[in-house]
Formats: C-alpha cells, structure tokens, sequence
C-alpha cells in the first residue's frame, strides 16, 4: 500500500459539483476519509456527503475498501442508495500520484421500490479519477 500512500487522509470538498441527467446541477460537500488499518494490505474508505455547512443534509455516502492486485487497484463499495460496486484501474509508476478507475461489477441490493432515489437504480457504469493536485490537495471525480 506504500504505492497509495500519498492518498491517506482526511479529504474535505471546497467545490463539489454534481450534474445528473434530468436534474438541475447542485453543489454539495464531501468528506472523504482514508486511512490504514495496522499491516493490513488495504486501506479502508469512506465517503459522505452533505448539501451544505448550513442544513447539513445528508446526501451519498459510499464506504468500502481500496487495496493494490497485482499491478492495478481495486475499489470496493456499498453505496447508500442501494448498489455495491466493484472498481479497477491500472497503477502507472510515472503517474504515481493519479490513476483512473472504472466499475467492473454493480450489483442492485435493493429493488426499486426500497429506494430512497429510484433514479439512482439506473446507474450502469460508473468512473472515477483521483489525481494529487498542486498544493497537496485531493482532486476526486466520478461519473456514472
């Protein structure tokens, strides 16, 4: 895990953005937290969501595990909304501090009538790319 260490942390949003097909573009706060449980060959993760500092309304939540195989990166996790998923990428030693991950496997947990978000039922591919930006700051984006 020597290799993802630059991504262990606290990460807190400062300009989240998410636009949905059919809805009109929102901001909203994502804390982000990463961290190493003692030699164990992952590292646990965990994100959550509000609309903002004043409401605090909770919004997504994802939480799960990273780890290294092989010579590429798995992220696993289940999402509040109902779906589990399975994420890989490929680690490139010349980008060490950034890579691009994609769903392998979703899995629905719920039907669509347990759902809270039944449009969120629909997602069927998602991305995701981390890159360690200037100033030591955390740039996450993911598309579904």
């Amino acid at each position: 895990m020597d290799k993802l260490h630059w991504l262990k942390g606290i990460w807190k949003s400062t300009s989240a953005q998410g636009v949905l097909p059919n809805r009109t573009p929102f901001t909203y706060i994502d804390t982000l937290s990463i961290t190493q449980t003692k030699n164990k060959p992952y590292l646990n993760f965990s994100s959550n969501t509000i609309n903002n500092e004043e409401d605090r309304k909770a919004m997504h939540c994802e939480v799960g595990f990273l780890r290294m195989v092989n010579n590429g990166i798995c992220l696993q996790l289940a999402h509040n909304f109902g779906i589990n998923s399975v994420e890989k990428g490929a680690y490139d030693e010349a980008n060490g501090t950034e890579f691009h991950l994609e769903s392998t496997s979703l899995v629905r947990v719920l039907d669509e009538s347990a759902l809270v978000s039944p449009s969120k039922a629909k997602v069927v591919k998602l991305r995701r790319h981390f890159k360690l930006i200037e100033g030591g700051r955390l740039e996450q984006c993911v598309d579904e």
